[in-house]
């Protein structure tokens, strides 16, 4: 693991690369009068680090699911009341 205070190019690049295609998305998405043009950010976000190889393991997954199934399961907690 490189020293806190190193930069690494690469993760320079693929986070300029992201935030560059994040507002671009955004300000499509406003243009096109879309409602909750925050989700395009959001959804070009979650691309791109599939792109840059930090994707969500099967194991990682699972376990999200898992953890929705408790939420569903109590209903104080999936209604919030």
């Amino acid at each position: 693991m490189p020293a806190l205070g190193s930069i690494n190019r690469h993760v320079v690049e693929d986070s300029a690369r992201t935030a560059f295609a994040a507002v671009a998305s955004f300000l499509i998405a406003r243009l096109l009068r879309m409602p909750e043009a925050y989700w395009a950010t959001i959804s070009t976000i979650i691309v791109m680090q599939c792109k840059n190889g930090h994707m969500i393991t099967v194991d990682q997954l699972a376990t999200l699911d898992h953890w929705a199934e408790e939420i569903d399961d109590q209903p104080e907690l999936a209604t919030g009341t």
